[in-house]
């Protein structure tokens, strides 16, 4: 897991990264599929569960075919969630009429630490919203040509998760604030 929040009915939503197609989906997701190709090993999965957890209401992945990162997700008042994270994907499915449809990543990233395998087309950021049904309505990617989204920054990379540093807010009016590392 890397990020969760519940929305104003009480249902508990996270945002994790799977490594495989075994992960629980639910009909009405976004995709059904696992979305990276070989030699890239993870994606991310939204799943949202009944205020008692008893309950999947739905699950989905969002990805393009190299790897993506869950930074932070919120909720709004009607139960839809904003996504903050980074994508080493030029085919993340960001949205037509998206604040930037273009993929601007970085120098390429050879993540030799625990887990995080390799990112041969560097990362930018994207910002997604999924209705409370759980279908993907809105994405962009967000960044410039660096290597958005990732910390690896000498004195502040210590820990597990420290690379993956970055949080999504709303303001009371709706708009959407984003901070991260780039």
């Amino acid at each position: 897991g890397f990020t969760a929040a519940d929305d104003p009915e009480g249902h508990l939503v996270s945002g994790a990264v799977v490594f495989g197609q075994n992960y629980p989906t639910t009909p009405n997701a976004f995709s059904l599929n696992f979305n990276t190709t070989t030699g890239n090993i993870y994606d991310i999965a939204i799943s949202k569960f009944s205020a008692d957890g008893s309950t999947l209401l739905y699950s989905t992945f969002i990805g393009g075919s190299s790897q993506e990162t869950p930074h932070s997700l919120v909720c709004d008042a009607n139960g839809n969630i904003y996504l903050m994270g980074a994508t080493g994907s030029a085919d993340f499915p960001a949205q037509p009429g998206g604040y930037d449809t273009q993929f601007n990543p970085g120098a390429p990233q050879p993540m030799n630490t625990f887990f995080y395998g390799n990112l041969p087309q560097g990362t930018d950021l994207f910002i997604a919203k999924i209705e409370s049904s759980g279908a993907l309505v809105a994405s962009t990617f967000m960044g410039n040509d660096q290597l958005d989204g990732l910390n690896f920054a000498p004195g502040l990379f210590y820990n597990y998760g420290d690379a993956f540093r970055g949080e999504i807010n709303l303001q009371p009016n709706g708009n959407v604030v984003v901070a991260t590392t780039v």
